[in-house]
């Protein structure tokens, strides 16, 4: 049994494999698979390692850029209801009796440095909250479609603020407790569930907020057929008496690049560091570095550029 170093013609090498009595039905079938032609040539033990980081270099590089975690905030109208001052948040769609409405909170609802807030704030994001309902027993909805659909293989992910209020809206009147009927979060493709997952909220002690994260995963995407479809979330609140209260707020994540862009900047970076490695080891043994390398680093080059 002999290692190899396999090159390919118009492509980058493949390390690792062995040869050995049925060796050529190997590299057949290799050839086959890879729509290349093959050729192989004996490879030093050193030289065979000095291929294996380059090979793993080539792997992250050709990783798909597009299978990325997707913000959905990013995503949403007046994610933060700040718009209008009172009434149904402008993009949103609200519904269910005694319904959903947007205020500012003050200290009246949350205290200042004991509510989970950084600081002096009572608000996560912007001046407005979400509250669901007012005064009377009953439910509250909210929902949002994007533009945007679903796409396969991708993570999406959904970050929020809930928080229970010791007063209504109005500053004065005593809230009872958090909603005991339920307080749900919906996924939706367009403006149905669609198989999509949905979660059930516990809100936060009063008083206080409390930063909620919930994904989408390839594979629920997947299970649910809703890949095509445009990405949506619903909020579902009931309550079972008067008085009870829970506020909602969304705080829309800062620029940052997307993960493929990251990772391939990270590619670029170790391929020219192990380009300049290697080229200093074998120059310092007086040797040229193997053919073998040289292509390596050619055909990451080629990687990176062609993303």
């Amino acid at each position: 049994m002999r290692s190899w170093c396999f090159r390919l013609e118009g492509g980058s090498p493949l390390a690792g494999s062995t040869v050995g009595q049925n060796g050529n039905s190997e590299r057949k079938m290799l050839a086959e698979r890879s729509g290349y032609n093959l050729r192989h040539k004996a490879l030093p033990r050193r030289s065979l390692s000095l291929c294996l980081p380059v090979l793993a270099v080539l792997l992250v590089a050709s990783n798909p850029a597009d299978a990325a975690t997707v913000v959905i905030t990013s995503l949403l109208t007046n994610a933060s209801f700040e718009i209008p001052a009172s009434g149904c948040p402008t993009g949103w769609e609200c519904d269910g009796s005694p319904g959903v409405g947007v205020y500012s909170p003050t200290g009246s609802q949350y205290t200042v440095g004991a509510d989970g807030l950084p600081g002096d704030l009572t608000v996560p994001d912007g001046n407005q909250v979400l509250y669901f309902p007012d005064g009377l027993a009953g439910s509250g909805i909210i929902q949002q479609t994007t533009d945007t659909p679903w796409v396969a293989g991708n993570t999406y992910s959904y970050t929020f603020w809930l928080g229970t209020p010791y007063t209504e809206p109005d500053g004065t009147t005593p809230v009872t407790t958090a909603p005991t009927g339920a307080i749900r979060l919906y996924f939706l493709a367009g403006r149905v569930q669609a198989g999509l997952p949905a979660y059930d909220l516990t809100p936060p002690p009063q008083g206080q907020w409390e930063q909620l994260t919930y994904t989408v995963t390839p594979d629920q995407l997947w299970a649910s057929g809703a890949a095509g479809q445009n990405i949506g979330v619903m909020f579902f609140i009931s309550t079972d008496a008067s008085y009870e209260s829970a506020n909602i707020d969304e705080d829309p994540p800062t620029d940052s690049p997307e993960p493929g862009t990251f990772f391939l900047g990270l590619a670029a970076i170790a391929v020219t560091w192990l380009q300049y490695r290697f080229h200093w080891i074998f120059a310092r043994r007086g040797r040229a570095c193997p053919v073998e390398i040289r292509h390596s680093f050619r055909a990451s080059a080629r990687l990176l550029l062609r993303r």
